[in-house]
């Protein structure tokens, strides 16, 4: 069985309380079992993460934060699993895969909101 089958059906049938448990729960899994473990955004760092994305023009509607042009949004309760150094690495590689496919779409509007995301990513970087 695909163990992404479950979260699948859980998305299509538009439960997301459901699915944010379910994800915890394989996110957890996984990530216990992974020898390499990173700890999550401390509460500080998620806080700084916030304000900073604010100050870039993101807005909150519910739990919800958003880009400005809406390609991107974080989870006010979990923005990210794994540390700041690992979301900064992996929303580089985001933006490369973004601008290497732009010719292919009107890619203007994630390429700013993906921009605005790592370059307050990296403004949070341990020294």
């Amino acid at each position: 069985m695909d163990k992404r089958t479950p979260i699948k059906t859980i998305v299509n049938s538009k439960n997301f309380a459901i699915m944010r448990k379910v994800r915890h729960a394989v996110v957890h899994t996984l990530c216990c079992a992974d020898e390499a473990f990173t700890m999550p955004l401390s509460a500080e760092q998620t806080q700084k993460l916030f304000r900073s994305l604010e100050r870039n023009g993101w807005y909150w509607r519910d739990d919800t934060i958003y880009a400005p042009n809406e390609t991107m949004w974080l989870c006010r309760d979990e923005p990210w699993v794994g540390d700041i150094v690992d979301f900064y690495e992996r929303m580089c590689g985001r933006r490369s895969r973004i601008h290497n496919n732009r010719d292919n779409w009107d890619a203007k509007p994630a390429v700013a909101d993906v921009d605005s995301l790592v370059a307050v990513l990296e403004s949070l970087q341990p020294n």
